[in-house]
């Protein structure tokens, strides 16, 4: 899991300190010395039934996403991109 926040020295000291506090956190690395590609992902489940299942679909092909599940009733969108797109919705 990647964890973006920012913050002066001390508060992402805090928020190392906080994260080994979790039962499950093995560890933590601060990447904040490195270059890096940012990203945002968004999954988005929506209400979905046969009358609207076609529209929903074109508008995710509009914006390049992804269904990554189908149910009966609901879709699970995955959309990815920089930020910017990720506002458009």
């Amino acid at each position: 899991m990647t964890i973006v926040i920012n913050s002066d020295e001390v508060d992402a000291e805090r928020v190392v300190a906080n994260l080994y506090k979790l039962v499950n956190v093995i560890q933590v690395d601060d990447l904040g010395r490195y270059a890096a590609v940012s990203r945002d992902l968004a999954m988005v489940k929506v209400a979905a039934d046969s009358v609207n299942r076609l529209e929903i679909m074109q508008l995710v092909d509009v914006f390049r996403a992804r269904i990554v599940d189908v149910a009966n009733d609901s879709l699970i969108i995955e959309i990815t991109g920089d930020e910017i797109k990720s506002t458009v919705l």
